[in-house]
């Protein structure tokens, strides 16, 4: 059974990771619908090219909320892919928020000049 201390740690890491990736949807479709900025990740680009921004935001919300309850799931469980997807959600939500301070770098950058 884990300590509270374990819990808490893996409630904020689901917490980072759901946070990261909103950040990430919200700084993406001001810059998409707003500024003139085109999505780089090809799977994305051709959904902003065809569906709806709420499309983008439900596919997103989705995606993002079955990584977390896969982590949580595996944890709950004391799955032998436990280790895995803590280490993925940990690499996922580092990346994810290296992406939001970029893309908000450049947001900046496209203001200011």
């Amino acid at each position: 059974m884990p300590n509270i201390q374990e819990r808490q740690s893996e409630k904020r890491l689901m917490n980072s990771f759901f946070a990261a990736n909103m950040a990430d949807l919200g700084i993406t479709l001001h810059a998409v619908q707003n500024l003139g900025f085109t999505e780089t990740n090809p799977l994305a680009a051709d959904l902003f090219k065809q569906d709806t921004p709420e499309s983008v935001t439900i596919l997103k919300v989705a995606v993002t909320c079955s990584l977390i309850l896969l982590f949580a799931l595996t944890k709950e469980s004391n799955s032998r892919f436990a280790f895995s997807t803590e280490k993925s959600l940990q690499i996922g939500q580092f990346l994810v928020w290296l992406i939001v301070i970029f893309n908000t770098a450049q947001v900046v950058v496209e203001h200011v000049s």
